[in-house]
């Protein structure tokens, strides 16, 4: 667990090659030991390391097993959040349709689990996808619902990220007075993070 922490940072810290090596390690390190779990967490970690690098092949490959072996252990925490992350990299090549699939399989995992963050992530995750295909009232809906779960937590980051969402989905509906809204709130909350 220790590898896969210090991997996670390097991860946070933009360092690719010490994040995969780190990774690796503990990858490796759990399957000798036989922990599933800790597999599962590593690989879910090089899906988004390879991701970054835009190693989309590599990083469907990651998701897959770690979901797999996630879903084998019946862990319904670490299978939604592989969840979106795969539908995170699908956004991210295009694959909407796709996104939005993974993505909604999310959903009620983290209502089951209570986990309002993860829920929060995966609607604007969720409405992201529906957005480009051009679904907007449903995104709005996705996006408001984030933003009101992000200010139950507190979560600035999350509230401004619901915000620009929400912005963009109003400036492609041609609501430029609301989009100015939501961006000019979106704007003030990241200043306030510094």
């Amino acid at each position: 667990r220790l590898l896969n922490g210090a991997g996670r940072l390097a991860w946070a810290q933009n360092d690719w090659r010490e994040a995969a090596a780190l990774l690796q390690a503990s990858q490796r390190l759990c399957v000798d030991l036989g922990d599933t779990s800790g597999s599962a967490s590593a690989l879910n970690y090089l899906g988004e390391v390879a991701e970054a690098q835009g190693d989309y092949a590599q990083a469907a490959a990651h998701f897959a097993q770690s979901l797999a072996l996630f879903q084998q252990l019946g862990d319904r925490e670490g299978s939604a959040a592989v969840l979106v992350s795969y539908g995170q990299m699908m956004q991210a090549q295009g694959q909407h349709k796709r996104a939005a699939e993974l993505v909604d399989a999310s959903l009620s995992l983290f209502e089951e689990l209570g986990d309002r963050r993860g829920l929060a992530v995966a609607l604007t995750v969720q409405g992201q996808a529906l957005q480009t295909l051009g679904e907007f009232a449903r995104a709005e809906e996705l996006f408001a619902r984030s933003l009101e779960l992000f200010r139950g937590l507190g979560y600035r980051h999350g509230m401004s990220w619901a915000l620009t969402n929400q912005g963009q989905t109003a400036l492609a509906r041609g609501e430029a007075a609301r989009a100015e809204q939501c961006f000019a709130a979106s704007i003030e909350l990241y200043e306030e993070l510094g």
